[in-house]
């Protein structure tokens, strides 16, 4: 088995070496190479943001912008959406957790889960 085309999603993180080409080269090359969602996030300090960008049936990158909710949903990875803040909070968010809120399952589903791995939960 093997690949063939361009990635359907790049989720690039911006450091201070690399802002330049990460926002505007890499920019232009995913778009030119056809990949179809390009997530650009930036963690540094007083620079916080979170830009999405989905390719129009032209070619070219346009934003995806959040819903009524605050979720960015992926217009190529079936059900995958995500809030932007669950990047930039100062305590680690717990990955079960956040993924079962991905699948919309309840907190009792996702605590119930927890107790079969073995893991107290982030609440208790």
């Amino acid at each position: 088995m093997y690949l063939e085309g361009p990635a359907d999603l790049v989720v690039e993180v911006i450091s201070d070496t690399s802002v330049t080409r990460d926002r505007a080269d890499k920019f232009y090359e995913y778009q030119e190479s056809g990949v179809r969602e390009y997530l650009i996030i930036d963690s540094r300090p007083g620079k916080q943001r979170v830009d999405y960008y989905g390719l129009d049936e032209n070619g070219s990158y346009q934003p995806i912008v959040a819903d009524e909710k605050g979720r960015f949903q992926s217009r190529v990875i079936r059900g995958f959406w995500f809030h932007s803040e669950w990047l930039f909070q100062e305590k680690e968010p717990d990955a079960l957790m956040l993924l079962g809120e991905i699948r919309g399952l309840s907190s009792a589903e996702i605590e119930s889960i927890q107790r079969l791995l073995g893991r107290e939960s982030p609440n208790a």
